[in-house]
C-alpha cells in the first residue's frame, strides 16, 4: 500500500483513501489541519505531493497570497464574495470580532483565516491536486475559501464552497 510521508502528518498509510482529524485550541484555532488523501494516488504521485507540501508553510503563504490577489480584484473575484457572505450572514459580535469594530476592513478579516483542511485528490489531466482549506473556524461557519494547487505547484483555483 502507498504511504504519505511529510514532516508535518509523520507516515500514512493510503488504503484506498486516508484521513487524518484536524487537531485545535480551546479557542477553536487549528493547530494541525485535517488530512485527506483521496483514491486513485499512487506512490509515486504521493511522492511528489509530499515534496510539494514540504514546508506547508511556504504553500500556506503562497495560498494566503492568491487569496489577497484575489480579494483584489473588487467585487468580481470569489474571496469579495466570501467576505460580503459573512459580513451580512453572522451575527454583529462575531463580524466585530473577525473584521474588527469597524467592519470595512476585509484584508483584517482574512488574516483570521485558519488553515483547517488539507486534501489531496486524484486528477485524470495532471496527476493530482492539493488543496488548502481556510476558514473563520468550524464554532463560526461551514463556509471555506479552497485553494487549489497544480502539480508544480501553481494556484490554479480559489474557490467559495460550503
Amino acid at each position: 500500500m502507498p504511504v504519505f510521508e511529510t514532516p508535518m502528518f509523520g507516515s500514512l498509510v493510503v488504503d484506498h483513501e486516508a484521513y487524518v482529524p484536524r487537531v485545535a485550541t480551546k479557542d477553536g484555532r487549528t493547530t494541525t489541519p485535517s488530512l485527506y488523501v483521496g483514491d486513485g494516488l499512487d506512490q509515486a504521485a504521493l511522492d511528489r505531493v509530499a515534496t510539494l507540501f514540504d514546508p506547508w508553510t511556504a504553500r500556506d503563504l503562497q495560498a494566503r497570497e492568491a487569496i489577497a490577489e484575489d480579494l483584489a480584484r473588487g467585487t468580481d473575484g470569489v474571496v469579495s464574495a466570501f467576505v460580503a457572505f459573512h459580513r451580512e450572514e453572522l451575527e454583529l459580535d462575531i463580524v466585530q470580532r473577525i473584521f474588527g469594530a469597524e467592519p470595512t476592513d476585509a484584508l483584517t478579516a482574512l488574516a483570521q483565516l485558519d488553515l483547517v483542511g488539507v486534501s489531496v485528490h486524484a486528477d485524470e489531466t495532471s496527476g493530482f491536486s492539493l488543496v488548502f482549506d481556510y476558514s473563520f473556524g468550524p464554532t463560526v461557519t461551514d463556509e471555506l475559501l479552497a485553494v487549489k494547487f497544480s502539480p508544480s505547484g501553481v494556484v490554479t483555483c480559489v474557490a467559495h464552497e460550503s
